[in-house]
Order: structure tokens, then sequence, then C-alpha cells
């Protein structure tokens, strides 16, 4: 005689899956921007670098005199590197949560000499302020600090 049992999910099993698929969306949904924004400001700040030191060396090679324009219009924030001579113009957008308290100017020019002011940068969601601080007499270097 053959056993016809039928295996199937009990209800108690059932519950616990849901449950536990009820929680891990649930983080997902409350943690998945924090990350993302996280991901994009790290991004920003790497892409930030490898850009800033690419300008000085193309600068330094033709002898050129770069324009870097940080931006802020209507609740969207760039830096736009503009080579005088050329008319080369590179821009890097921010991630939406990063915003410029002001428009500032810098000239970075031949020889490594870089005019330029502090550069305030706020992250909408964590508040941090970062500061971008030039080096005097580094060949246009600068330094990040975070408050």
């Amino acid at each position: 005689m053959q056993n016809n049992k039928i295996i199937a999910f009990t209800l108690i099993e059932s519950v616990l899956v849901l449950v536990i698929s009820t929680i891990v969306l649930t983080l997902g949904v409350i943690w998945g921007p924090a990350c993302l924004q996280a991901v994009q400001e790290r991004n920003f700040w790497i892409t930030f670098d490898r850009q800033w030191r690419m300008v000085m060396i193309e600068a330094n090679r033709y002898d050129e005199q770069v324009k870097i324009d940080f931006s802020h219009i209507s609740n969207h924030s760039r830096v736009i590197f503009t080579f005088e001579k050329s008319n080369k113009v590179t821009r890097l957008d921010y991630p939406p949560q990063l915003q410029n308290a002001r428009n500032v100017e810098a000239v970075y020019r031949k020889g490594g000499g870089l005019k330029m002011q502090k550069v305030m940068i706020k992250n909408m969601r964590t508040k941090q302020v970062y500061t971008l601080v030039p080096q005097i007499g580094v060949g246009g270097k600068y330094v990040i600090q975070k408050q």
C-alpha cells in the first residue's frame, strides 16, 4: 500500500517565511537609499580627486591656465574645469545630497600656482560640511577638512 501524503508547507512555516521576507524588505527600504547616497558621495570624491589631478597635469604639460568653477544653480551643484587657451571644458556633477554653500571660482596658474578661496560643500543628508582648503606653494593641492 502506497502512502499518498502530500508534502506542503504548514501555516507556521509560511508565516515564518513571510515575517523574514518582510523584515528583509523593510531593512532594504530603510537602509537602501542611505547606502546608495554614501556610495555616490564616495565615488564623487574619488572622481573629483582624479579629475583635479588630471587637470593639473594637463595644465602644466600644455602651459595653460585653468579656471575651476564650483557652482550651484537651482538645486544642482557641479564643478566646471575650463582651460583658457583651448577652451576645453570638463564638468563633474555633484551627487544630489551635496551642495555648495556659495559659488566659488578658482584659477590654477601656469607653474602650479592656485588662486582659490575655501570651498564649502554641505551634505544635506548627514549635515556634514566639507571644506576644500588650498595648499599654498604645493602646486595646486588641496586638503578636505570635515566638520
